[in-house]
């Protein structure tokens, strides 16, 4: 992963995932990130809310590949920065989430992913998702005036939604 100058916050996985919904931390499970500002990789636990679990300081930087690698084996949470052979955090999970989804985190970041690959040891087919070559396409650019024309109707709708009374409209 790859965070963009200017742009570089916070960013990396999300693990465990249960009962997602609207919100920034409105959800179960992990996370492991790297923390640009702080330079350090972080692991924290989501349970509609956010508590730090462990933080360590690692040579990190903006505008700079990171390899992150985040092993889920029994009742730990291995995290390994740069393709390192020892990781940089061993937290233990002794009431491990029982979620099973997995994602991206992007807080208020301009984040590049590439080779992202979901693995199980615990189950017969090993590689669970690989978009390792992936290619992103670029989407086509905003018609500006059909942009406007929402707007002004989502605003009439805001207004006609916020009214006391009925209103007919003819």
């Amino acid at each position: 992963m790859r965070m963009t100058g200017g742009r570089a916050e916070i960013g990396g996985l999300l693990l465990c995932v249960s009962e997602p919904r609207v919100g920034a931390d409105n959800w179960f499970g992990y996370e492991v990130s790297l923390n640009i500002p702080a330079k350090a990789v972080l692991v924290g636990d989501h349970r509609n809310n956010f508590r730090l679990l462990s933080q360590q300081p690692a040579d990190l930087g903006a505008d700079r590949w990171h390899h992150l690698k985040a092993v889920l084996s029994g009742g730990r949470l291995q995290v390994y920065l740069d393709h390192g052979q020892q990781p940089v955090i061993d937290e233990p999970l002794p009431d491990r989430l029982p979620g099973r989804l997995a994602g991206l985190r992007t807080w208020g970041s301009e984040i590049e992913f590439r080779n992202f690959r979901l693995q199980s040891a615990e189950q017969s087919e090993p590689v669970l998702a690989d978009w390792s070559g992936a290619q992103l396409q670029q989407l086509p650019a905003v018609d500006q005036s059909q942009q406007r024309r929402l707007a002004g109707l989502a605003a009439l709708c805001r207004t006609m939604f916020s009214l006391n009374e009925f209103a007919y409209l003819e």
